[in-house]
């Protein structure tokens, strides 16, 4: 990656005193390329100061999905888990038995799980430029989200009630060690019922996370397209 060497200057006020930050639009190039006075950037460099140049963006309506859409995505994790696991416990006459320790791995986990892996996986590609295919990126965006909000939880889920209900004698269970076959079984038959609402919820995670991808995309092509106007407009008054 390297930096343009025009920087663009975005004069505010603070304090009564004016006061020149600089922020300089990101351009992808090979090194053996780059212009003269260019500023060469590592990945991992060029990573890091495009979201302090993102987050520290104003108007902050301008990069909204950078601000929100993690808290948006983790919510969705959160309520699909929330209705996975309930249906389990529900199912496996459990009532408070084991609240928190199933809880906390299918819900709390998976909502951070889903943050993380889309900044990195997703917003870092964005504004980063690696991926040239915008299909590609949405459906590693759909992936991590059906991954962590459906599919985890409907694994883990019946596992942990499982566990617990064979703890407290809550439903009679097959031994795994003894009938792993059997333990299937009861997994399917406690799944089948939701499986209806499960592909609905897996439908509504994609468009989702979609949604929120389109609107990262399209939030850092409008600071890339300021920055570079601004850069001009400064070009031309040197």
């Amino acid at each position: 990656m390297f930096v343009s060497y025009v920087p663009v200057a975005i004069l505010y006020s603070k304090l009564h005193r004016s006061t020149f930050e600089i922020s300089m639009a990101l351009q992808k190039g090979v090194y053996s390329d780059m212009p003269q006075g260019a500023i060469h950037l590592s990945e991992k460099e060029a990573r890091e100061y495009q979201f302090r140049v993102i987050y520290g963006w104003k108007p902050e309506r301008d990069v909204w999905p950078f601000h929100y859409g993690y808290a948006i995505l983790g919510s969705c994790s959160a309520l699909s888990g929330v209705y996975i696991n309930g249906h389990f416990r529900n199912r496996l006459r459990l009532h408070s038995y084991g609240r928190l320790s199933s809880y906390l791995p299918i819900v709390v986990l998976p909502t951070i799980m889903t943050a993380l892996f889309h900044q990195e996986a997703v917003s870092s590609d964005i504004i980063l430029q690696k991926t040239v295919c915008p299909l590609c990126i949405e459906l590693r965006a759909t992936a991590l989200q059906v991954g962590f909000s459906v599919i985890y939880p409907s694994l883990l889920s019946p596992l942990a009630g499982f566990a617990l209900a064979s703890y407290y004698n809550s439903y009679k269970l097959p031994l795994f060690s003894e009938d792993p076959k059997g333990v299937f079984a009861v997994w399917r038959k406690l799944i089948k019922p939701i499986g209806s609402t499960l592909f609905s919820i897996a439908v509504a995670q994609s468009l989702i996370a979609v949604w929120i991808t389109y609107c990262e995309a399209k939030s850092y092509y409008k600071v890339q397209a300021k920055l570079n106007m601004e850069k001009d407009e400064l070009h031309n008054t040197l």
